[in-house]
């Protein structure tokens, strides 16, 4: 099932984006986070089987539900950059960028499956 439904996402949206959007990662609400967008968080490597850098996806408005048609990707380092399109602020670039230089460590150990996303949320600053 799960290799039918990859082709199908990647007949419509092309290779690269169609593992993008099968391999989302686990969903954090801004209403839990405390961020101003939605994020998804790599928990299991999806990284390694895609081939670029460890980073977040991230929500292009400021929607209360979590859409996955609309999101971009910020990378998981000291300088964290945007990857992709969006409409959002510099103050809410800034407030991402912010959270991913504080929670580094353990976004870098949730994406290589070192913790789980209980173990994230206890170690997020």
């Amino acid at each position: 099932m799960y290799k039918e439904m990859l082709e199908g996402l990647i007949k419509i949206h092309g290779e690269k984006q169609a593992h993008e959007i099968f391999s989302m990662g686990v969903t954090f609400r801004k209403v839990r986070s405390g961020l101003p967008v939605n994020v998804w968080l790599d928990d299991e490597a999806a990284y390694v089987r895609g081939g670029y850098a460890k980073r977040i996806k991230f929500q292009t408005d400021k929607g209360d539900h979590p859409k996955t048609d609309t999101f971009a990707t910020m990378t998981i380092s000291d300088n964290p950059e945007v990857i992709g399109g969006h409409k959002l602020s510099g103050k809410v670039i800034r407030q991402l960028q912010d959270f991913i230089i504080k929670n580094k460590v353990a976004l870098e150990q949730l994406a290589d499956q070192e913790i789980d996303f209980i173990g994230f949320l206890e170690l997020m600053r």
